[in-house]
Protein backbone atom coordinates (compact mmCIF):
# COMPACT_ATOMS: atom_id res chain seq x y z
CA UNK A 1 0.00 0.00 0.00
CA UNK A 2 0.87 3.71 -0.76
CA UNK A 3 2.07 5.89 2.18
CA UNK A 4 1.05 9.49 2.26
CA UNK A 5 4.55 11.36 2.53
CA UNK A 6 3.52 12.94 5.58
CA UNK A 7 0.47 14.96 7.13
CA UNK A 8 1.34 18.17 6.18
CA UNK A 9 1.79 17.27 2.77
CA UNK A 10 -1.97 16.38 2.89
CA UNK A 11 -3.13 19.26 5.18
CA UNK A 12 -1.31 21.89 2.64
CA UNK A 13 -3.53 19.36 -0.43
CA UNK A 14 -6.79 20.14 1.60
CA UNK A 15 -6.27 23.39 3.71
CA UNK A 16 -8.66 25.27 0.94
CA UNK A 17 -11.09 22.91 0.53
CA UNK A 18 -14.70 22.42 2.01
CA UNK A 19 -16.28 18.61 3.23
CA UNK A 20 -19.46 17.75 3.36
CA UNK A 21 -19.72 14.82 6.27
CA UNK A 22 -22.82 12.33 6.63
CA UNK A 23 -22.55 9.68 9.16
CA UNK A 24 -25.39 8.54 11.37
CA UNK A 25 -23.63 7.10 14.01
CA UNK A 26 -23.16 10.24 16.26
CA UNK A 27 -19.76 9.09 18.06
CA UNK A 28 -18.24 8.07 14.69
CA UNK A 29 -19.21 11.24 13.02
CA UNK A 30 -18.17 13.37 15.93
CA UNK A 31 -14.54 11.75 16.02
CA UNK A 32 -14.13 11.96 11.92
CA UNK A 33 -15.48 15.25 11.79
CA UNK A 34 -12.57 16.32 14.52
CA UNK A 35 -10.10 14.61 12.64
CA UNK A 36 -11.43 16.15 9.20
CA UNK A 37 -11.58 19.80 10.54
CA UNK A 38 -7.79 19.34 11.26
CA UNK A 39 -7.15 18.85 7.68
CA UNK A 40 -10.16 21.09 5.78
CA UNK A 41 -10.59 24.61 5.42
CA UNK A 42 -14.32 23.55 6.28
CA UNK A 43 -16.20 20.67 7.68
CA UNK A 44 -20.10 20.45 7.73
CA UNK A 45 -21.33 17.55 9.36
CA UNK A 46 -24.89 15.55 9.08
CA UNK A 47 -26.87 12.58 10.76
CA UNK A 48 -28.24 11.28 7.81
CA UNK A 49 -29.17 12.05 3.76
CA UNK A 50 -31.99 13.76 4.35
CA UNK A 51 -30.64 16.45 6.36
CA UNK A 52 -27.36 16.38 3.94
CA UNK A 53 -29.26 16.80 1.01
CA UNK A 54 -30.74 19.72 2.41
CA UNK A 55 -27.43 21.47 3.40
CA UNK A 56 -26.08 20.33 -0.10
CA UNK A 57 -29.24 22.45 -2.12
CA UNK A 58 -28.76 25.29 0.84
CA UNK A 59 -25.22 25.73 0.12
CA UNK A 60 -25.43 25.72 -3.70
CA UNK A 61 -28.14 28.41 -3.58
CA UNK A 62 -25.77 30.44 -2.11
CA UNK A 63 -23.84 29.90 -5.05
CA UNK A 64 -21.32 27.19 -3.16
CA UNK A 65 -20.12 24.02 -3.30
CA UNK A 66 -18.52 21.42 -1.86
CA UNK A 67 -15.67 19.80 -2.46
CA UNK A 68 -15.77 16.60 -1.16
CA UNK A 69 -18.76 14.55 0.38
CA UNK A 70 -18.06 11.56 2.23
CA UNK A 71 -21.33 9.27 3.33
CA UNK A 72 -21.54 6.48 4.70
CA UNK A 73 -24.41 3.94 3.05
CA UNK A 74 -26.38 2.64 5.59
CA UNK A 75 -28.24 5.86 7.25
CA UNK A 76 -31.96 6.91 7.88
CA UNK A 77 -33.98 8.76 6.07
CA UNK A 78 -32.09 8.84 3.26
CA UNK A 79 -29.29 5.95 2.28
CA UNK A 80 -25.96 7.20 0.94
CA UNK A 81 -26.70 6.00 -2.72
CA UNK A 82 -29.62 7.71 -2.58
CA UNK A 83 -28.36 11.24 -1.78
CA UNK A 84 -25.16 10.73 -3.68
CA UNK A 85 -28.16 10.15 -6.76
CA UNK A 86 -29.08 13.02 -6.15
CA UNK A 87 -26.12 15.22 -5.11
CA UNK A 88 -24.63 14.36 -8.36
CA UNK A 89 -28.31 15.25 -10.14
CA UNK A 90 -27.38 18.77 -9.43
CA UNK A 91 -23.63 18.44 -9.46
CA UNK A 92 -22.61 15.96 -11.96
CA UNK A 93 -19.04 16.25 -11.45
CA UNK A 94 -18.91 16.45 -7.35
CA UNK A 95 -16.13 14.20 -6.15
CA UNK A 96 -18.05 11.56 -3.60
CA UNK A 97 -16.13 9.48 -1.43
CA UNK A 98 -18.02 6.31 0.19
CA UNK A 99 -17.47 4.69 3.74
CA UNK A 100 -19.25 1.72 4.29
CA UNK A 101 -19.19 -1.45 6.61
CA UNK A 102 -21.04 -2.86 3.53
CA UNK A 103 -18.86 -4.84 1.17
CA UNK A 104 -22.59 -6.18 -1.16
CA UNK A 105 -21.54 -6.14 -4.77
CA UNK A 106 -24.88 -5.23 -5.92
CA UNK A 107 -24.48 -1.50 -3.84
CA UNK A 108 -20.64 -1.47 -5.57
CA UNK A 109 -22.07 -1.74 -8.72
CA UNK A 110 -24.75 0.39 -8.54
CA UNK A 111 -21.51 3.16 -6.71
CA UNK A 112 -19.68 2.29 -10.13
CA UNK A 113 -22.96 3.01 -12.59
CA UNK A 114 -23.17 6.38 -10.52
CA UNK A 115 -19.72 7.07 -11.45
CA UNK A 116 -18.51 7.16 -8.16
CA UNK A 117 -15.09 5.68 -7.81
CA UNK A 118 -13.91 6.19 -4.35
CA UNK A 119 -15.26 3.70 -1.72
CA UNK A 120 -13.64 2.82 1.80
CA UNK A 121 -14.80 -0.12 3.65
CA UNK A 122 -14.86 -0.09 7.46
CA UNK A 123 -13.35 -0.24 9.94
CA UNK A 124 -11.12 2.51 8.00
CA UNK A 125 -7.19 2.92 9.28
CA UNK A 126 -6.09 6.46 9.25
CA UNK A 127 -3.64 5.64 6.91
CA UNK A 128 -5.84 4.00 4.16
CA UNK A 129 -8.47 7.17 5.01
CA UNK A 130 -5.76 9.59 4.30
CA UNK A 131 -4.25 7.74 1.17
CA UNK A 132 -7.49 8.07 -0.10
CA UNK A 133 -8.26 11.92 0.60
CA UNK A 134 -4.72 12.61 -0.59
CA UNK A 135 -5.61 11.15 -3.88
CA UNK A 136 -8.99 12.79 -3.96
CA UNK A 137 -7.37 16.12 -3.10
CA UNK A 138 -4.78 16.17 -6.10
CA UNK A 139 -7.61 15.50 -8.63
CA UNK A 140 -9.53 18.03 -7.49
CA UNK A 141 -6.22 20.31 -7.57
CA UNK A 142 -5.42 18.61 -11.35
CA UNK A 143 -9.09 19.57 -12.08
CA UNK A 144 -8.54 23.36 -10.56
CA UNK A 145 -5.57 24.15 -12.37
CA UNK A 146 -7.39 22.88 -15.48
CA UNK A 147 -10.85 24.32 -15.20
CA UNK A 148 -8.53 27.84 -14.42
CA UNK A 149 -6.10 27.22 -17.29
CA UNK A 150 -9.51 27.10 -19.41
CA UNK A 151 -10.50 30.19 -18.32
CA UNK A 152 -7.27 32.21 -19.36
CA UNK A 153 -7.34 30.52 -22.99
CA UNK A 154 -11.25 31.56 -23.34
CA UNK A 155 -10.56 35.18 -21.37
CA UNK A 156 -7.57 35.84 -22.95
CA UNK A 157 -7.01 37.06 -27.05
CA UNK A 158 -3.92 34.38 -27.99
CA UNK A 159 -1.83 36.85 -30.26
CA UNK A 160 -2.08 40.24 -27.65
CA UNK A 161 -2.52 38.34 -24.67
CA UNK A 162 -4.60 41.13 -23.71
CA UNK A 163 -8.22 40.21 -22.25
CA UNK A 164 -10.97 39.32 -24.82
CA UNK A 165 -14.26 40.41 -25.13
CA UNK A 166 -15.37 37.87 -22.80
CA UNK A 167 -13.53 38.88 -20.27
CA UNK A 168 -14.46 42.34 -21.08
CA UNK A 169 -18.07 42.01 -20.75
CA UNK A 170 -17.43 39.81 -17.40
CA UNK A 171 -15.83 42.78 -15.53
CA UNK A 172 -18.50 45.07 -16.73
CA UNK A 173 -20.30 43.47 -14.27
CA UNK A 174 -18.37 44.50 -11.54
CA UNK A 175 -19.59 48.01 -12.08
CA UNK A 176 -16.49 49.73 -10.84
CA UNK A 177 -15.36 51.72 -14.41
CA UNK A 178 -16.15 55.06 -14.97
CA UNK A 179 -14.89 55.74 -18.33
CA UNK A 180 -14.41 53.55 -21.58
CA UNK A 181 -12.24 54.23 -24.95
CA UNK A 182 -12.94 51.77 -28.18
CA UNK A 183 -10.47 52.27 -30.51
CA UNK A 184 -10.97 50.83 -33.92
CA UNK A 185 -7.65 50.99 -35.73
CA UNK A 186 -9.60 51.57 -39.14
CA UNK A 187 -6.58 50.45 -41.73
CA UNK A 188 -5.78 47.33 -40.15
CA UNK A 189 -7.19 45.13 -42.99
CA UNK A 190 -4.89 46.78 -45.01
CA UNK A 191 -1.33 46.76 -43.09
CA UNK A 192 -2.82 42.82 -42.88
CA UNK A 193 -2.71 42.73 -46.98
CA UNK A 194 0.36 44.35 -47.28
CA UNK A 195 2.39 42.45 -44.51
CA UNK A 196 0.59 39.88 -44.16
CA UNK A 197 -0.70 38.74 -41.17
CA UNK A 198 2.25 37.57 -38.64
CA UNK A 199 3.90 41.14 -39.81
CA UNK A 200 0.82 42.84 -38.65
CA UNK A 201 0.06 41.03 -35.66
CA UNK A 202 3.62 41.93 -34.05
CA UNK A 203 3.20 45.91 -35.45
CA UNK A 204 -0.27 45.36 -33.38
CA UNK A 205 1.92 44.13 -30.45
CA UNK A 206 4.30 47.01 -30.30
CA UNK A 207 1.29 49.78 -30.41
CA UNK A 208 0.18 47.77 -27.36
CA UNK A 209 3.38 47.69 -25.86
CA UNK A 210 3.65 51.27 -25.99
CA UNK A 211 -0.22 52.03 -24.87
CA UNK A 212 0.83 50.33 -21.56
CA UNK A 213 3.49 52.53 -21.09
CA UNK A 214 0.69 55.01 -20.49
CA UNK A 215 -1.88 53.60 -18.62
CA UNK A 216 -2.69 52.83 -14.78
CA UNK A 217 -3.82 49.60 -15.25
CA UNK A 218 -2.43 47.59 -17.55
CA UNK A 219 -5.06 44.43 -17.11
CA UNK A 220 -8.00 47.15 -18.40
CA UNK A 221 -6.84 47.23 -21.90
CA UNK A 222 -8.56 44.38 -24.10
CA UNK A 223 -8.80 43.26 -27.54
CA UNK A 224 -12.17 43.99 -28.71
CA UNK A 225 -12.62 42.44 -32.19
CA UNK A 226 -10.13 41.74 -34.59
CA UNK A 227 -9.19 45.30 -35.38
CA UNK A 228 -10.88 47.16 -32.03
CA UNK A 229 -9.20 47.42 -28.39
CA UNK A 230 -10.91 48.64 -25.82
CA UNK A 231 -9.57 50.25 -22.16
CA UNK A 232 -11.97 50.92 -19.71
CA UNK A 233 -10.80 53.23 -16.46
CA UNK A 234 -11.30 55.39 -14.01
CA UNK A 235 -8.60 58.41 -14.44
CA UNK A 236 -9.62 61.65 -16.09
CA UNK A 237 -10.40 61.37 -19.67
CA UNK A 238 -8.38 64.34 -20.84
CA UNK A 239 -5.27 63.45 -19.66
CA UNK A 240 -5.51 59.58 -20.43
CA UNK A 241 -7.29 60.47 -24.18
CA UNK A 242 -3.85 62.57 -25.00
CA UNK A 243 -1.38 59.69 -23.93
CA UNK A 244 -3.72 57.24 -25.83
CA UNK A 245 -3.57 59.83 -29.52
CA UNK A 246 0.22 60.54 -28.65
CA UNK A 247 1.02 56.46 -28.93
CA UNK A 248 -1.62 56.22 -31.82
CA UNK A 249 -0.13 58.95 -34.22
CA UNK A 250 3.73 57.46 -33.32
CA UNK A 251 2.31 54.30 -34.81
CA UNK A 252 1.60 52.67 -38.20
CA UNK A 253 -2.45 53.06 -37.52
CA UNK A 254 -4.96 55.22 -39.05
CA UNK A 255 -8.02 55.23 -35.81
CA UNK A 256 -10.79 56.73 -34.29
CA UNK A 257 -11.74 56.54 -30.93
CA UNK A 258 -15.88 56.17 -29.25
CA UNK A 259 -15.40 57.56 -25.66
CA UNK A 260 -18.32 57.09 -23.04
CA UNK A 261 -18.51 57.81 -19.42
CA UNK A 262 -22.40 56.50 -19.47
CA UNK A 263 -21.29 53.73 -16.12
CA UNK A 264 -24.80 51.96 -16.69
CA UNK A 265 -24.16 51.33 -20.73
CA UNK A 266 -20.58 52.19 -21.44
CA UNK A 267 -20.01 49.60 -24.39
CA UNK A 268 -23.38 50.59 -25.97
CA UNK A 269 -22.76 54.34 -25.81
CA UNK A 270 -19.28 54.42 -26.59
CA UNK A 271 -20.05 52.24 -29.76
CA UNK A 272 -22.63 55.26 -30.56
CA UNK A 273 -19.47 57.84 -30.23
CA UNK A 274 -17.60 55.88 -31.91
CA UNK A 275 -19.98 54.93 -34.98
CA UNK A 276 -20.20 59.01 -34.73
CA UNK A 277 -16.30 59.46 -35.20
CA UNK A 278 -15.91 57.22 -37.83
CA UNK A 279 -18.81 58.82 -40.62
CA UNK A 280 -17.76 62.15 -39.41
CA UNK A 281 -14.13 61.39 -39.89
CA UNK A 282 -12.96 62.23 -36.08
CA UNK A 283 -10.22 60.75 -34.45
CA UNK A 284 -12.40 60.59 -31.59
CA UNK A 285 -15.70 61.72 -30.00
CA UNK A 286 -17.35 61.10 -26.74
CA UNK A 287 -21.03 60.52 -26.05
CA UNK A 288 -23.78 62.92 -25.66
CA UNK A 289 -27.33 62.33 -25.83
CA UNK A 290 -27.06 64.56 -29.24
CA UNK A 291 -25.60 61.78 -31.04
CA UNK A 292 -27.51 59.27 -29.11
CA UNK A 293 -29.57 57.21 -32.00
CA UNK A 294 -31.86 54.97 -29.41
CA UNK A 295 -34.12 57.80 -29.23
CA UNK A 296 -34.22 58.91 -32.71
CA UNK A 297 -37.17 55.43 -33.47
CA UNK A 298 -40.37 55.78 -31.31
CA UNK A 299 -41.50 52.96 -33.54
CA UNK A 300 -38.73 51.14 -31.76
CA UNK A 301 -39.99 51.54 -28.58
CA UNK A 302 -43.70 50.39 -29.88
CA UNK A 303 -41.99 46.92 -30.90
CA UNK A 304 -40.18 46.38 -27.40
CA UNK A 305 -43.98 46.49 -26.13
CA UNK A 306 -45.09 44.27 -28.86
CA UNK A 307 -42.21 41.61 -28.33
CA UNK A 308 -42.79 41.72 -24.22
CA UNK A 309 -46.05 40.73 -25.46
CA UNK A 310 -45.47 38.04 -27.27
CA UNK A 311 -43.23 36.68 -25.08
CA UNK A 312 -44.85 36.73 -21.77
CA UNK A 313 -48.38 35.41 -24.59
CA UNK A 314 -46.33 33.30 -25.89
CA UNK A 315 -47.48 34.33 -29.53
CA UNK A 316 -44.21 33.14 -31.15
CA UNK A 317 -44.58 31.11 -34.12
CA UNK A 318 -42.40 29.51 -36.93
CA UNK A 319 -43.47 29.03 -41.09
CA UNK A 320 -41.53 27.15 -43.34
CA UNK A 321 -39.63 28.60 -46.01
CA UNK A 322 -39.45 25.74 -48.67
CA UNK A 323 -36.33 25.41 -50.49
CA UNK A 324 -35.89 23.42 -53.91
CA UNK A 325 -33.13 21.85 -56.12
CA UNK A 326 -32.46 22.59 -59.64
CA UNK A 327 -35.21 19.98 -60.51
CA UNK A 328 -37.79 21.96 -58.35
CA UNK A 329 -37.65 19.09 -55.58
CA UNK A 330 -38.46 20.47 -52.69
CA UNK A 331 -35.30 19.44 -49.79
CA UNK A 332 -35.63 21.36 -46.73
CA UNK A 333 -36.88 24.32 -45.27
CA UNK A 334 -36.17 27.49 -43.38
CA UNK A 335 -37.18 28.63 -40.09
CA UNK A 336 -38.54 32.27 -40.28
CA UNK A 337 -39.97 33.56 -37.04
CA UNK A 338 -43.19 35.34 -36.59
CA UNK A 339 -44.47 37.09 -33.56
CA UNK A 340 -48.24 38.50 -33.07
CA UNK A 341 -49.94 40.88 -31.12
CA UNK A 342 -53.20 40.14 -30.14
CA UNK A 343 -53.74 43.21 -28.68
CA UNK A 344 -53.09 45.10 -32.43
CA UNK A 345 -54.54 41.62 -33.88
CA UNK A 346 -51.56 41.79 -36.35
CA UNK A 347 -48.53 39.70 -37.29
CA UNK A 348 -44.84 40.88 -36.97
CA UNK A 349 -42.62 39.83 -39.54
CA UNK A 350 -38.51 39.61 -38.72
CA UNK A 351 -37.51 42.78 -40.48
CA UNK A 352 -39.95 44.61 -38.52
CA UNK A 353 -38.91 43.47 -34.91
CA UNK A 354 -35.40 41.04 -34.92
CA UNK A 355 -32.47 44.11 -34.39
CA UNK A 356 -34.59 45.65 -31.42
CA UNK A 357 -35.20 42.17 -30.21
CA UNK A 358 -31.47 41.63 -30.64
CA UNK A 359 -30.77 45.48 -28.72
CA UNK A 360 -32.86 44.51 -26.16
CA UNK A 361 -31.67 40.68 -25.26
CA UNK A 362 -35.23 39.42 -26.09
CA UNK A 363 -34.08 37.25 -29.17
CA UNK A 364 -32.88 34.09 -26.85
CA UNK A 365 -36.47 34.28 -25.59
CA UNK A 366 -37.98 34.54 -28.48
CA UNK A 367 -35.93 31.21 -30.27
CA UNK A 368 -36.87 29.25 -27.48
CA UNK A 369 -40.37 29.83 -27.45
CA UNK A 370 -40.51 29.29 -31.39
CA UNK A 371 -37.83 26.09 -31.29
CA UNK A 372 -40.25 24.12 -28.49
CA UNK A 373 -42.99 24.81 -31.16
CA UNK A 374 -40.77 23.54 -33.94
CA UNK A 375 -39.23 20.31 -32.52
CA UNK A 376 -41.86 17.81 -32.83
CA UNK A 377 -42.46 18.94 -36.36
CA UNK A 378 -38.77 18.63 -37.18
CA UNK A 379 -39.01 14.75 -35.68
CA UNK A 380 -41.72 13.88 -38.09
CA UNK A 381 -40.00 15.03 -40.93
CA UNK A 382 -37.65 13.53 -43.50
CA UNK A 383 -36.06 16.97 -44.39
CA UNK A 384 -33.66 19.79 -43.13
CA UNK A 385 -33.58 22.68 -41.60
CA UNK A 386 -32.35 26.06 -41.58
CA UNK A 387 -32.61 27.72 -38.34
CA UNK A 388 -30.86 31.51 -38.58
CA UNK A 389 -28.50 31.89 -35.54
CA UNK A 390 -26.48 36.04 -35.07
CA UNK A 391 -23.42 36.22 -34.24
CA UNK A 392 -24.32 37.76 -30.66
CA UNK A 393 -26.34 34.35 -29.99
CA UNK A 394 -22.73 33.08 -30.97
CA UNK A 395 -21.17 35.27 -28.08
CA UNK A 396 -23.52 35.17 -25.74
CA UNK A 397 -23.61 31.44 -25.49
CA UNK A 398 -27.08 30.55 -23.95
CA UNK A 399 -29.06 29.87 -26.83
CA UNK A 400 -25.89 27.71 -28.04
CA UNK A 401 -25.68 26.01 -24.80
CA UNK A 402 -29.42 25.10 -25.27
CA UNK A 403 -29.39 23.78 -28.64
CA UNK A 404 -25.87 21.61 -27.52
CA UNK A 405 -28.14 19.83 -24.38
CA UNK A 406 -30.86 19.11 -27.11
CA UNK A 407 -28.73 17.69 -29.30
CA UNK A 408 -26.80 15.92 -26.68
CA UNK A 409 -30.25 14.22 -25.31
CA UNK A 410 -31.34 13.98 -29.21
CA UNK A 411 -28.43 13.46 -31.34
CA UNK A 412 -31.11 12.27 -34.40
CA UNK A 413 -32.34 16.07 -34.24
CA UNK A 414 -29.01 17.53 -34.42
CA UNK A 415 -28.49 15.77 -37.84
CA UNK A 416 -31.77 17.22 -39.45
CA UNK A 417 -30.44 20.99 -37.98
CA UNK A 418 -28.79 23.85 -40.71
CA UNK A 419 -27.57 27.12 -38.31
CA UNK A 420 -27.60 29.74 -40.44
CA UNK A 421 -25.35 32.76 -40.09
CA UNK A 422 -26.56 36.36 -39.84
CA UNK A 423 -24.24 38.16 -41.62
CA UNK A 424 -25.66 41.28 -41.08
CA UNK A 425 -24.60 41.72 -37.71
CA UNK A 426 -20.98 42.82 -36.74
CA UNK A 427 -18.23 39.79 -36.11
CA UNK A 428 -15.88 41.10 -33.67
CA UNK A 429 -14.12 37.75 -33.19
CA UNK A 430 -13.54 35.58 -35.83
CA UNK A 431 -11.79 32.73 -33.65
CA UNK A 432 -15.34 32.77 -31.98
CA UNK A 433 -17.09 31.93 -34.86
CA UNK A 434 -14.71 29.37 -35.88
CA UNK A 435 -14.85 27.88 -32.35
CA UNK A 436 -18.39 27.62 -32.68
CA UNK A 437 -18.88 25.89 -36.14
CA UNK A 438 -16.59 23.48 -34.42
CA UNK A 439 -18.61 22.80 -31.71
CA UNK A 440 -21.42 21.89 -33.70
CA UNK A 441 -19.75 20.31 -36.39
CA UNK A 442 -19.48 17.59 -34.19
CA UNK A 443 -23.07 16.80 -33.70
CA UNK A 444 -23.30 16.54 -37.36
CA UNK A 445 -25.02 20.35 -37.63
CA UNK A 446 -24.30 21.63 -41.21
CA UNK A 447 -23.39 25.53 -41.01
CA UNK A 448 -24.61 28.61 -43.72
CA UNK A 449 -23.23 31.72 -44.34
CA UNK A 450 -26.43 34.22 -45.23
CA UNK A 451 -26.46 37.51 -47.02
CA UNK A 452 -22.96 36.08 -48.89
CA UNK A 453 -21.36 38.59 -50.89
CA UNK A 454 -21.91 41.99 -48.95
CA UNK A 455 -21.29 43.28 -45.16
CA UNK A 456 -18.38 41.01 -44.26
CA UNK A 457 -14.94 43.36 -43.82
CA UNK A 458 -12.64 40.26 -43.75
CA UNK A 459 -13.44 38.00 -46.54
CA UNK A 460 -10.04 35.70 -45.90
CA UNK A 461 -11.08 34.66 -42.25
CA UNK A 462 -14.24 33.48 -43.33
CA UNK A 463 -13.01 31.57 -46.67
CA UNK A 464 -11.04 29.25 -43.85
CA UNK A 465 -13.98 28.85 -42.18
CA UNK A 466 -15.71 24.94 -42.51
CA UNK A 467 -19.02 25.90 -44.05
CA UNK A 468 -21.35 23.84 -46.10
CA UNK A 469 -23.66 26.14 -47.77
CA UNK A 470 -23.32 29.87 -48.37
CA UNK A 471 -26.49 31.84 -49.03
CA UNK A 472 -26.37 34.64 -51.64
CA UNK A 473 -27.42 38.17 -50.86
CA UNK A 474 -30.83 38.70 -51.95
CA UNK A 475 -29.64 42.10 -53.49
CA UNK A 476 -27.87 40.46 -55.85
CA UNK A 477 -30.09 37.87 -56.62
CA UNK A 478 -32.95 40.44 -57.52
CA UNK A 479 -31.10 42.19 -60.09
CA UNK A 480 -29.32 39.16 -61.66
CA UNK A 481 -31.47 39.80 -64.95
CA UNK A 482 -29.94 43.60 -65.45
CA UNK A 483 -27.40 44.49 -63.60
CA UNK A 484 -24.06 43.28 -64.69
CA UNK A 485 -21.86 43.30 -61.76
CA UNK A 486 -24.59 41.39 -59.78
CA UNK A 487 -24.69 38.76 -62.25
CA UNK A 488 -20.68 38.87 -62.41
CA UNK A 489 -20.64 38.65 -58.27
CA UNK A 490 -22.52 35.63 -58.49
CA UNK A 491 -20.59 33.83 -61.03
CA UNK A 492 -17.79 34.63 -58.77
CA UNK A 493 -19.33 33.17 -55.60
CA UNK A 494 -20.19 30.22 -57.79
CA UNK A 495 -16.57 29.45 -58.70
CA UNK A 496 -15.64 30.11 -55.07
CA UNK A 497 -17.71 27.96 -53.78
CA UNK A 498 -17.07 24.93 -56.45
CA UNK A 499 -13.87 24.87 -55.77
CA UNK A 500 -14.35 24.81 -51.87
CA UNK A 501 -16.89 22.10 -51.97
CA UNK A 502 -19.78 24.52 -50.52
CA UNK A 503 -22.97 24.20 -51.91
CA UNK A 504 -24.80 27.52 -53.08
CA UNK A 505 -28.25 28.90 -52.10
CA UNK A 506 -30.33 31.49 -53.75
CA UNK A 507 -32.93 33.59 -52.32
CA UNK A 508 -35.19 35.95 -53.51
CA UNK A 509 -36.19 33.99 -56.47
CA UNK A 510 -39.17 35.85 -57.40
CA UNK A 511 -39.66 34.98 -61.05
CA UNK A 512 -39.08 31.72 -63.81
CA UNK A 513 -36.14 34.11 -65.49
CA UNK A 514 -34.53 34.59 -62.65
CA UNK A 515 -34.80 30.65 -61.57
CA UNK A 516 -33.89 29.85 -65.13
CA UNK A 517 -30.67 31.90 -65.27
CA UNK A 518 -29.50 31.35 -62.01
CA UNK A 519 -29.53 27.38 -62.91
CA UNK A 520 -27.89 27.81 -66.01
CA UNK A 521 -24.90 29.45 -64.08
CA UNK A 522 -24.99 26.89 -61.61
CA UNK A 523 -26.71 27.61 -58.30
CA UNK A 524 -27.63 24.18 -56.19
CA UNK A 525 -30.36 25.86 -54.30
CA UNK A 526 -33.86 28.46 -54.43
CA UNK A 527 -36.21 29.77 -52.49
CA UNK A 528 -38.70 32.59 -53.43
CA UNK A 529 -42.04 33.28 -53.68
CA UNK A 530 -41.75 32.09 -57.03
CA UNK A 531 -41.50 28.59 -55.88
CA UNK A 532 -42.86 28.96 -52.97
CA UNK A 533 -44.37 31.41 -50.05
CA UNK A 534 -43.26 30.65 -46.44
CA UNK A 535 -45.99 28.05 -45.08
CA UNK A 536 -47.09 27.85 -41.98
CA UNK A 537 -48.06 24.05 -41.32
CA UNK A 538 -45.81 21.13 -43.20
Amino acid sequence: MKEISNLNELIELCNNLSVLYVEDDSMLNQVNTSILESIFKRVDSCANGKEALEKYIEKKADSNTYDLVITDINMPYMNGIELSKEVLKLDNSQQILIISAYNDSDKLELLIQLGIKYYVQKPVSTEKFFEVLEKIAKEIHEKTISKELTTELTSYDNITKLKNIHALHEDLKLNKFENIFIIELTNFENIQSFYGIEKSDAILNDLIVHLKEKISCKKCLYRKGTNKIAYMFNDEIRKTLNNFVEKLDESMFSYCIGISSQKENLVTTAKMALKYARSHKLKYKKYSKDIDTKDMDFNSLKIQEVISEAIKENSVFPVFQPIFNKNKELIKYEILMRIKSNKKNKVYFPNEFIDIALETNNFYELNILMLEKLFDTIRNSDKKFSFNISYQDIVHTKLCDYMEEKFKEEPTLAEKFIFELLETHEIEDYKILDDFIKRFKKYGVLIALDDFGTGYSNLSQIVNMDFDYVKIDGSLIKEINYNYKSLAIVKAIITFANETGIKTIAEFVSSESIFNKLQKIGIDEFQGFYLSKPLEKI
